[in-house]
């Protein structure tokens, strides 16, 4: 979709799938992205001004999008021109439309600019970041307001729910899985 280098993760939502995109261009953002059918695809906008889109879910009725800068150097990719930073939730509103719901952080671990995935567990919708900058897990509290949920020692990415508990995995050793039981 658009012009992305690659998509970094999808959703269903009203029946419609969903693609997260990051794209690399100095002018370029990170979007969203609904499936039209063939090859089509359409544009739901940009939340915001970083270079990526890295995660969606759906919670309460609603597509939920969280953005990244994401250092294309990493995946032995051209750097991207754009280094504006995400660590920032979105609800979208339909047609371009988003409504901003925030930025992780925590006095523990600082300001996220990136995000390491969305996922939903006992009706909230939870959060993580990629990188050290605001490592951790977070709660949804509405609005504008993200509770930090604490860390295992180790950034979590990925957050998936199974059997009565929220697991994730991380990119330092050991790797996991990580569960988080609410508590």
């Amino acid at each position: 979709p658009g012009n992305a280098i690659f998509v970094f993760g999808m959703a269903v939502h009203d029946g419609s799938l969903y693609a997260a995109t990051c794209e690399l261009g100095a002018n370029e953002r990170g979007r969203v992205y609904r499936y039209a059918g063939d090859d089509a695809w359409e544009s739901c906008g940009s939340p915001d001004a970083s270079n990526a889109v890295a995660a969606l879910a759906v919670h309460d009725g609603h597509l939920y999008a969280g953005t990244s800068w994401y250092d294309t150097t990493g995946s032995a990719l051209t750097a991207s021109e754009n280094t504006t930073p995400g660590g920032k939730v979105y609800r979208y509103d339909g047609g371009e439309s988003w409504t901003y719901c925030g930025t992780l952080k925590n006095a523990e671990t600082g300001e996220a600019a990136t995000m390491g995935g969305l996922g939903v567990f006992e009706g909230h919708l939870y959060a993580t970041t990629l990188k050290q900058d605001g490592f951790g897990l977070y709660r949804y509290e509405g609005g504008e307001e993200w509770f930090y949920c604490g860390n295992p020692g180790r950034r979590v990415l990925n957050p998936c729910a199974f059997n009565r508990a929220l697991y994730m995995v991380s990119y330092d050793a050991p790797g996991g899985p990580f569960r988080y039981d609410g508590s």
